[in-house]
């Protein structure tokens, strides 16, 4: 059902221990699902499960991974290591791991040499993400003294909904052992997400001419999950008995008690709660149901009350129209999108080598220079100038509204928000320079506001920023959101000396009072508002105490900023514009490049180019490496320094500089990214190299502050925030 035309289906297989991925094969209607041949530097054979052989071609056994990729073994379980890693007794050629694993799967390769997967040989599953041993709960059902038999299993009350189910049977005459007893056993022995969900008493186990458990003979259970006995309370409010009949419902029980606990009592588990929650949410009123409220509200009672007593400002969801567009307004603004695509990098392009061509004419060093300058002031003027230019042609004033998506109102608004994303002004988020361009677009930006969004504000109109307010980097704020094919444009108010930490993302129709506070990755969402001096986290944000901004506020006059703005500007202007053009006339001028160039050759060309490029990787990497810390030779940790000084331009060069995005995306998920890290300023520790200690995306506001300990392994996303910062000051 999921093939289509153009539709490519993979199928890959291999656990952890062989670094993942193994196998790999494509999926095609006309042909059995196999997980297919070994990938590269990998091998595949099929072992006797019970010695060190292989099978005959053709036949089931189970199924052993060489090569490279191998694991060096389980951490403190040598025993285990032994038993799973064994000899290459096989010689298998390329094998440079000299052993093979034993996974525990049964398979066998068929004449097309692909490898079919026919299940477990032990008794081990994968339930919700997690390994378990079947075996180690039969153990612990055995070790109780009443009990003769016991057999573990699972069982799928619906479909993707995997459970355990243990059944046992008593000894002969022997005395009565209540369920709940066996699962305090259960509870003081195994990890919560190995306790059976379902115990099941039979006569005696069904079993095998061999003497084993016969599995496939077990009854299906005929008991309710397991809940812990107790007096029932019942249901007395309406949002209670809504309740107890969702969690009746999902978790298969006949009866609950409004004072029990989900996880303890009631056995549940993280996806069967999260089904309860999207069971919830379809009642009106209860949209914003999250599993936050479960794990804070872990009983009915509590659970009701919190939803009786929600967050003031949350709005209910309303249920809105699709808008279904029409194949021609569909390719209509696709082409319209293409043609201003085109027109717009063709535009930019000329702007780009007109003003090289005029800037390279000139006669003297000094008079490029003034050109480079020149052309650097014209375009970004001009260039920074059309978007606001467009805004007000295409759009006027943004209004509240909602947009169909692919109509021409949504070309028109695609349009803006596409040149306001790609001015230059772009380049000073935080800035006094960006504050100005957002009012010439409409803004309300009060005094002192420091706006680092990642995603600034496109329905600027609509847009209100009090006074002393900072919005910090990465942060998302762009006065619409699209749903159901509809572009919803929305106001958005924040009060003076507000705070909104980093990544986080407020929505449309949403207000934060004066003195308000929102958390680093946190949303206030649709129809929310912060009441004057509330601080709120979270996603959807809630009430908090902590407090994200604990840093004094200083004075920052009017001179300053502009000062600080003008310094940026002319950091463009005089310095990052003229600077490449500046190299190429020193270039061409001692090697005499550019009159030889027309007559290269292309491999001379080529290897022209490359050590170029050689020699912009190093200098830009000693930039990296040496400028933060020249500027930290400035900056003390823990005094407060105001905005729009020395030191915070320090700060910021060294925020720019050291979060390089192209050599995190170049050494990042590689052994070579603890290296670039620890020459950045991180401090590594003793590092356990793993090959992938760091993903790409790595960020911070101080390098030098960072520490991460031996044998942590970060993932993508990281963002060290080290910086406390207000409006008006900063603190590293």
């Amino acid at each position: 059902r999921w093939h289509r035309a153009g539709r490519t289906i993979l199928n890959s297989y291999g656990p952890t221990e062989a670094t993942v991925t193994a196998t790999l094969t494509e999926l095609t209607p006309d042909k059995p699902v196999t997980i297919g041949v070994p990938l590269p530097t990998y091998s595949i054979v099929i072992l006797d499960a019970e010695k060190d052989e292989t099978v005959a071609p053709g036949e089931l056994g189970e199924i052993g991974i060489a090569g490279i990729g191998l694991a060096r073994g389980y951490i403190n379980r040598d025993e285990l290591t032994a038993k799973k890693f064994i000899h290459d007794f096989v010689g298998i050629p390329g094998n440079v791991s000299g052993r093979i694993y034993r996974t525990g799967d049964l398979g066998r390769i068929n004449d097309e040499g692909e490898i079919e997967y026919r299940g477990r040989i032990d008794t081990q599953v994968k339930i919700r993400g997690y390994r378990i041993e079947l075996n180690e709960i039969e153990a612990v059902l055995l070790e109780l003294p009443q009990i003769a038999q016991a057999a573990v299993t699972t069982f799928e009350p619906d479909e993707g909904q995997v459970e355990i189910v243990a059944y046992y049977a008593f000894k002969q005459d022997a005395s009565e052992l209540p369920r709940e007893e066996i699962v305090k056993a259960f509870r003081s022995r195994l990890p919560a997400y190995m306790v059976p969900a379902y115990l099941e008493e039979l006569d005696a186990i069904p079993m095998t001419l061999s003497n084993k458990a016969d599995l496939k003979r077990l009854p299906k259970p005929k008991s309710p999950r397991f809940a812990a006995a107790c007096a029932i309370v019942e249901a007395r409010t309406q949002s209670e008995r809504l309740l107890v009949a969702t969690v009746c419902h999902i978790l298969k029980l006949d009866q609950v008690s409004t004072q029990q606990h989900f996880f303890d009592d009631l056995g549940a588990n993280s996806l069967l709660m999260a089904r309860v929650c999207a069971k919830i949410r379809q009642h009106p009123g209860l949209s914003n149901v999250s599993m936050r409220d479960i794990y804070t509200n872990p009983t009915i009672e509590k659970l009701a009350d919190h939803l009786d007593h929600q967050v003031e400002g949350f709005v209910a969801a309303k249920p809105e129209a699709f808008h279904v567009p029409s194949d021609l307004s569909y390719v209509t603004c696709g082409a319209l999108q293409l043609a201003f695509y085109a027109a717009y990098a063709l535009f930019g392009l000329w702007v780009l080598d007109t003003g090289y061509e005029w800037a390279i004419a000139a006669g003297s060093a000094l008079e490029l220079y003034a050109r480079a300058v020149v052309f650097a002031a014209a375009s970004f003027v001009a260039l920074t100038g059309i978007s606001i230019v467009a805004k007000w042609a295409l759009i006027g004033r943004f209004k509240a509204q909602s947009i169909p998506l692919w109509s021409f109102a949504y070309f028109r608004f695609w349009v803006v928000k596409t040149m306001m994303r790609t001015t230059p002004v772009m380049a000073f988020t935080g800035t006094p320079i960006y504050n100005f361009y957002l009012r010439a677009m409409g803004a309300k930006i009060g005094r002192n506001a420091v706006i680092s969004c990642r995603f600034g504000p496109v329905c600027a109109d609509l847009i209100a920023i009090g006074d002393d307010t900072i919005l910090r980097k990465d942060s998302i704020l762009t006065g619409y959101r699209a749903q159901s094919n509809f572009i919803h444009i929305g106001p958005v108010e924040i009060g003076a000396n507000a705070f909104v930490g980093e990544a986080s993302v407020i929505d449309i129709d949403t207000a934060m009072g004066d003195n308000t506070q929102l958390g680093h990755a946190s949303s206030l969402q649709n129809g929310q508002r912060v009441p004057d001096g509330k601080r709120y986290h979270g996603s959807p944000a809630i009430e908090t105490s902590s407090d994200y901004c604990p840093i004094e506020r200083m004075e920052c006059g009017a001179l300053r900023s502009i000062v600080y703005a003008t310094l940026e500007l002319a950091a463009l202007i005089l310095v990052a514009v003229p600077a490449p053009l500046m190299a190429l006339y020193a270039w061409e001028q001692i090697s005499g490049a550019g009159a030889g160039a027309s007559s290269a050759s292309t491999l001379t060309l080529l290897g022209l180019s490359a050590g170029s490029f050689l020699i912009s990787l190093g200098t830009a990497l000693a930039a990296i490496f040496a400028v933060p810390r020249l500027c930290m030779l400035f900056l003390k940790e823990g005094v407060t320094y105001p905005t729009y000084g020395i030191h915070y331009l320090l700060q910021s060069i060294i925020l720019r500089v050291s979060n390089a995005e192209f050599f995190c995306v170049l050494f990042g998920d590689s052994s070579f990214i603890t290296t670039y890290m620890r020459q950045v300023g991180w401090n590594l520790n003793k590092v356990e190299q793993t090959g992938s200690n760091m993903g790409t995306n790595q960020r911070h506001d101080n390098p030098f502050l960072c520490n991460i300990g031996s044998g942590t392994m970060v993932s993508d996303g990281l963002s060290m925030i080290n910086t406390h910062m207000s409006a008006t000051s900063f603190r590293l």
